[in-house]
Order: C-alpha cells, then sequence, then structure tokens
C-alpha cells in the first residue's frame, strides 16, 4: 500500500472507500516527511494528497475527511453512502484508460473494481487498515444488555455489524437481535435482517455524527432537530 501511495501522482482517480481509509493514507504518507521540518508549521497544515489525481468519495463523512485534507473530492454522490450510488455518477462511466487507485481497508466487495474495470480502467488497491474484531469479554456486553443499559446499536458497515454479531455469539445474540439497530447503507440494512434482527434497521443519511444521532433519535419515534 505505502509504495502505491508513494505513487499518487501516477494515478488518474483516488477512490477513498471511508473515513479511515482517509486518515490511515495520510498518516503513512506523513511517514514520507522530513523529519527536520520547521517547528512551527501549523498543526492543521493539509499534507499528503497532490493536486494530480481526481478524487471520489463513497459518503459525505469521507468527503468532508478529504476536505480537512486539503481536497474537494471531484466525484460525490448527492444521495447514498455506498459503491453503486458512487458508480452511478455519469462521470464515472467515462473512464476507460484510467488508472485508479481505490483506497480500503483488507478484503472488502469488489464491486468498484470490478465495475470500473469493465467499463476500461486499471484498478490497483492500497489496502491501508484492517477491521478485527475486538480482543473484549463479551460477557460484560451481555451483562450491560441484561441490565437494560443498551437501547441502540449503530454500525457502519457490513464489517463492523457481522463482527460485533460473531463477537456476543451465542450466548448473547438474542440480546443484539432484539436492539434497535441504526445502519448507513441499504445494504447493512439487508444483512440485519439476513443476521435475524427483530426489527428493520434505521438507515442513516450518511455515515457522520449527526446523521447517527437522528437516526437513533428516529429510532425511539422522535424527530430530530431542524
Amino acid at each position: 500500500a505505502k509504495a502505491r501511495l508513494r505513487e499518487l501522482e501516477q494515478y488518474d482517480l483516488l477512490l477513498f472507500i471511508s473515513v479511515n481509509a482517509v486518515e490511515q493514507a495520510l498518516a503513512l504518507l506523513s511517514q514520507d516527511l522530513p523529519q527536520d521540518l520547521p517547528q512551527d508549521l501549523p498543526q492543521d497544515l493539509p499534507l499528503g494528497l497532490p493536486k494530480r489525481p481526481k478524487l471520489a468519495a463513497i459518503g459525505k463523512a469521507t468527503a468532508r475527511a478529504l476536505c480537512h485534507a486539503g481536497r474537494v473530492p471531484d466525484f460525490l454522490p448527492a444521495q447514498g453512502n455506498d459503491s453503486e450510488a458512487l458508480l452511478a455518477l455519469p462521470a464515472l462511466h467515462q473512464v476507460k484508460g484510467w488508472r485508479v487507485l481505490i483506497v480500503r481497508g483488507v478484503g472488502g466487495r469488489e464491486t468498484l473494481a470490478e465495475t470500473l474495470r469493465a467499463r476500461g480502467a486499471r484498478v490497483e488497491y492500497a489496502e491501508v487498515y484492517q477491521r478485527t474484531i475486538p480482543k473484549a469479554d463479551p460477557q460484560s456486553l451481555i451483562a450491560r444488555w441484561r441490565q437494560g443499559e443498551i437501547h441502540a446499536v449503530t454500525a457502519t458497515s457490513n464489517e463492523t455489524l457481522q463482527n460485533l454479531y460473531d463477537m456476543v455469539g451465542t450466548d448473547g445474540r438474542a440480546d443484539l437481535l432484539a436492539t434497535r439497530l441504526v445502519v448507513v447503507s441499504p445494504r447493512a440494512a439487508v444483512l440485519a435482517r439476513q443476521l435475524g434482527f427483530r426489527q428493520p434497521a434505521q438507515v442513516a443519511a450518511e455515515a457522520g455524527d449527526q446523521a447517527l444521532l437522528d437516526a437513533l433519535l428516529r429510532c425511539f419515534g422522535q424527530s430530530p432537530k431542524p
């Protein structure tokens, strides 16, 4: 991943899957900065993203992370937070001959790469982080459920939801599946139904904190503040 990130200007399009993808890519790029930088540089100085490639983001939270890093995404769906929404943009139907780098975590869906390749692009990956199941004792979590302390769960990716489902095991599964759930894509809502959640998942408008809070309010029959 780091070798490809060092050659960003060779690409026509950088496609960031998530906020984590932006943050971890920038962290890797910052490792190549000279050690003798002036001490009085601003703390929020944008570093690491050249002007040459166009940028695409999945979701508004990812777009905001890119803006904070000093670049406004060239391609961002007005609606939707998934691969399909991005691929529906007319500009991304004309990518023949483009060299595309998808910045993501290890593994995940192949929809973006497969579709862009079918449209004539050359696609590579920079996998800059890995999702893992937390090394935590699920019994303490299960105990909090049974004490009535957990009323809702948020999951910002399918992997997060699946990992939580696996982590609680058979002992805590009934508690999890009876809990209200907020996700950030229709695809995750489908996964929730397949896993056996008793209530339909509430789909947030995006993966940002405010959108998740608004969706949580809707879960409990309250209207988000305008």
